[in-house]
């Protein structure tokens, strides 16, 4: 997805957003109590950072029994894009498309965040897990050799850890939070070549990662 589709459904989700929050004054939102956020069991959230930044659509659906303690949460992530690059086979020819990429890639992740509120502002920490899978095919265009075969790569990935993050009521069912994430995952890429998909090699690996900033959620509170 490019940045300006990604940029048009932020700006989609702020007017769906506003036209159905209720209207709220400051005094319920600064209840020492924190009453109002007991009302509040679900909410859905867009992470705007990694929309913009890459063009995935990341989306968490959370469920909190008792809202003011803790929520279960589900991430889930999806990307489809098809392209064909163009270019020079050699310096005398004439651009042509090259190949069609097709790219395919999702992400799953479930846990469950726990809460400190104080007023407007929430602390939310907790464990959670995580699967994702990428495929990328380049098929090459008809104008290239016969040479040229069709390449395929998939790396399906799992992982582990935690999460921190503030978050901020702007009104009683609308939030803007950050989150800072650390990961344990383990990953493994196949690669294939030629029409009938022959395994050419399979790489595995594991690492850790660190992102200070890893989310940047809106979320619209019912």
């Amino acid at each position: 997805m490019s940045p300006k589709i990604a940029l048009s459904f932020l700006y989609l989700l702020f007017l769906i957003a506003f036209a159905f929050v209720p209207q709220t004054n400051a005094q319920d939102l600064t209840k020492s109590n924190n009453n109002f956020q007991n009302e509040l069991h679900w909410d859905l959230s867009i992470d705007a950072y990694n929309l913009l930044k890459s063009g995935t659509p990341l989306m968490m659906l959370r469920y909190a029994k008792n809202p003011e303690k803790s929520a279960l949460r589900l991430n889930i992530g999806f990307d489809y894009d098809n392209l064909k690059p163009s270019g020079k086979v050699d310096s005398l020819s004439p651009d042509i498309t090259l190949y069609t990429q097709s790219t395919l890639n999702y992400l799953l992740e479930a846990g469950i965040e726990f809460r400190k509120s104080n007023g407007r502002f929430q602390l939310f920490y907790g464990p959670n897990a995580s699967y994702s899978w990428y495929k990328q095919k380049n098929v090459p265009s008809d104008q290239l050799p016969e040479t040229f075969e069709t390449s395929t790569v998939t790396v399906g990935k799992i992982g582990a850890g935690a999460f921190v993050g503030v978050r901020y009521f702007v009104l009683k069912n609308l939030a803007i939070s950050t989150e800072t994430s650390l990961a344990y995952y383990a990953q493994r890429s196949k690669a294939f070549i030629g029409q009938n998909s022959n395994e050419a090699g399979v790489t595995r690996g594991y690492g850790i990662k660190f992102l200070p900033l890893n989310h940047l959620y809106i979320s619209f509170f019912f």
